[in-house]
């Protein structure tokens, strides 16, 4: 398995792992480069992990509108 610096996203792999609109991580690659550690680290800044992004997205309408539980 190579190293975290030598691996890199493509715009579909970003997307997915992050929940991220395509557009977002054409523009986020375009940016910042296709390496896997410089991202998770720029995203994990954005306190926008994997995890919390799907459980964010899976919030209801009416439980979002005033604050996560």
């Amino acid at each position: 398995m190579p190293a975290d610096d030598t691996r890199k996203y493509t715009v579909s792999s970003l997307s997915y792992r992050y929940c991220l609109d395509v557009g977002e991580a054409e523009r986020l690659i375009a940016r910042f480069g296709s390496g896997q550690r410089e991202l998770d680290r720029l995203l994990g800044a954005r306190a926008r992990s994997p995890r919390h992004r799907r459980r964010e997205m899976s919030t209801p309408d009416d439980v979002a509108a005033f604050g996560l539980r």
